[in-house]
């Protein structure tokens, strides 16, 4: 049977080609099997011959089918390795599964998912790059770019972190990357050979510790508390590396207060072991007096910084960087000497000039006042007309905040029906190592998909649509648990 959806977004001659592919693999579609002539699948399945042929010439440059003048396509007998044909066959099918899962019509988002295009100087940008592109134009020779990145972009993070977060490094210290993950990927692969059991924040994020986790590190998580990370529990295990997000612990929010930091950097020094700290939004802090980076604490020369300005400018421009001890430079040099920085230089040149003339420090307080204001709608809306149903956890200044709803019991049922409303917000239970511990009634709501303009009737229609639900599902369910606490 082939099953086509023109409704999604998946060209339709990709859908046949897996389709017939994966019966060919299940086995029915066996070895000398005749397939129709394009002719008349194209006529069955009311398509066009073109996209009937791609899709066999596709099965044929890979060797499931063969082609015999005057007869059709045949399917080959495939010699593969044990395991292979079912591994391919699972993949084919996760494929077939998500193109064809029900699109939904969703009318706010408040998820993480995309970024609504506003609070961003454009214009002012692109002055810098179109300069940028035209100095390079004019240019006898274009170098390039150093590993580590350019130095000028490098001197100026530098001088910017040093004022905004206290980092305490030389230019020599900063590598310019993409983005987070792959800042993690560096790290992971420059430091010293050894089995490393890291402790890391329960919950966290998936995707840092799925990076670890690839090298083969073992992870050992740690309860986050109402202060941020249980550093007592730390100091009893034999964890021999730390990732942590002190300044807003992703993705519950909390601030690890200035004592527990300091007590985080004696345990690295009296243990000899470095501490990854990721210094996740901590630009959304203003208007707050924030807790200098760990980094900036550091005496012993154990802090491990990642830190990035794509959260404050735009996530299309990905511009992120990490701060290494001077005793991992060497191991960086011997692993990264033939690597080049994948950002273009040009952007580079323009992000320096952005940084000099104080347009990142605009852009910064910008970003976390708009933040603040729409942070502020949700939590006063939230207070006034939800509270019988849904309280907020947090109050950090991040983009977004963990709310609990009352008498959830499946994150997961809840999420797709709020979908098939047009509403689409997280589950928390990702974020777990321990996916059994976590809760199933909290959830992550996030404002950065959320146009400040829309924010009230976002929240508006973001109650009627739950009230409903949780009415339909048990009329005394929504307020139960609340009356319990």
């Amino acid at each position: 049977m082939i099953r086509l959806d023109d409704s999604i977004k998946v060209p339709i001659y990709e859908q046949l080609y897996k389709e017939i592919k994966r019966n060919i693999l299940s086995g029915a579609y066996g070895p000398d099997y005749r397939l129709p002539a394009i002719r008349t699948l194209a006529q069955s399945l009311n398509i066009s011959h073109n996209t009937v042929n791609r899709a066999y010439q596709l099965l044929l440059s890979e060797g499931y089918i063969r082609s015999t003048q005057g007869s059709g396509f045949y399917v080959e007998e495939l010699q593969v390795l044990k395991g292979s044909k079912e591994k391919i066959l699972e993949n084919t099918n996760e494929f077939l599964q998500k193109a064809l899962e029900p699109k939904y019509d969703i009318k706010f988002d408040f998820s993480r998912t995309g970024y609504a295009n506003e609070g961003f100087s454009w214009g002012k940008w692109s002055g810098y790059v179109q300069n940028a592109i035209i100095d390079f134009a004019y240019k006898d020779i274009i170098e390039e770019s150093p590993n580590m990145g350019s130095l000028g972009l490098r001197r100026e993070v530098c001088k910017y972190m040093e004022k905004t977060r206290g980092v305490s490094c030389t230019e020599e210290q900063i590598i310019i990357c993409p983005n987070s993950e792959q800042g993690m990927e560096i790290i992971v692969n420059i430091l010293p050979e050894k089995k490393y059991k890291v402790g890391i924040e329960e919950p966290s994020s998936e995707k840092m510790r799925r990076i670890m986790m690839t090298k083969g590190f073992i992870m050992n998580p740690i309860p986050v508390t109402p202060q941020g990370l249980d550093v007592n529990l730390l100091e009893k295990s034999d964890c021999n590396l730390l990732y942590i997000t002190p300044s807003f612990q992703f993705p519950t929010g909390v601030t690890l207060p200035l004592a527990k930091r300091i007590q985080l950097l004696e345990w690295c020094r009296r243990n000899d072991v470095y501490c990854i700290e990721n210094d996740y939004e901590s630009e959304y802090l203003f208007g707050s007096q924030p807790i200098m980076s760990m980094q900036a604490l550091d005496t012993s020369h154990r802090v491990i910084y990642i830190g990035t300005f794509s959260n404050i400018m735009t996530h299309e421009i990905k511009v992120s960087f990490i701060v290494l001890p001077n005793s991992l430079l060497p191991r960086y040099e011997e692993k990264y000497k033939y690597y080049r920085c994948l950002i273009p230089e040009y952007e580079q040149s323009a992000l320096t000039n952005f940084i000099m003339d104080g347009s990142l420090d605009r852009q910064s307080r910008r970003m976390a006042i708009l933040n603040q204001k729409k942070k502020k709608v949700f939590f006063d809306y939230v207070c006034e007309n939800m509270s019988d149903i849904m309280r907020c956890s947090t109050e950090s200044p991040g983009t977004h905040c963990l709310i609990e709803i009352y008498g959830c019991k499946d994150s997961e049922g809840l999420i797709h029906r709020l979908k098939e409303h047009g509403i689409q917000i997280y589950s928390t239970r990702e974020y777990w190592y321990h996916m059994e511990e976590a809760p199933e009634n909290v959830f992550m709501i996030s404002f950065s998909s959320i146009y400040e303009k829309n924010i009230i009737k976002a929240c508006a229609y973001f109650e009627k649509e739950l009230r409903g639900i949780l009415k339909a599902e048990s009329p005394e369910n929504c307020t139960r648990e609340k009356r319990e606490n």
